[in-house]
């Protein structure tokens, strides 16, 4: 397991390590690779096939711990997130039920539970449990 320290927002200690240089581009790649013809497989995300050779339809879990303030990263966050949103590859709450994708994210730390909750209809990141937070 990989640890890094970085500011989500761009800024990093190791200059161009930022979540979405380190881990967000590698894994569009492979996700894209691993289901190269199954573009015009619609909307179902469970469709998709996941990094995983041996389990295509095992959801990888990407776990965002927040250490700075969660309201500043929470709007960068959902952005650099997008572009697997778009090609339908993460998990999802619609209120009703989940829908399982190739990726599972979820977050802790400095995130609020607020945040997370604020789309009742599409919800694609999660916290893994309340953790004593409801703020």
């Amino acid at each position: 397991m990989a640890t890094y320290w970085w500011d989500i927002l761009g800024a990093s200690f190791l200059n161009d390590h930022t979540l979405e240089t380190v881990y967000l581009r590698s894994l569009l790649d492979i996700l894209d690779r691993r289901n190269e013809g199954l573009e015009d497989s619609g909307p179902d995300p469970t469709s998709r096939n996941g990094i995983f050779k041996s389990d295509p339809a095992q959801s990888l879990i990407l776990l965002i711990d927040f250490k700075a303030d969660g309201e500043a990263l929470w709007p960068a966050l959902h952005a650099q997130l997008d572009p697997l949103r778009r090609r339908q590859y993460l998990t999802f709450f619609n209120g009703s039920e989940v829908t399982q994708g190739p990726v599972a994210v979820v977050v802790s730390g400095n995130a609020f539970f607020k945040d997370v909750v604020s789309n009742a209809t599409h919800r694609d990141i999660v916290f893994p449990e309340l953790d004593g937070k409801q703020d």
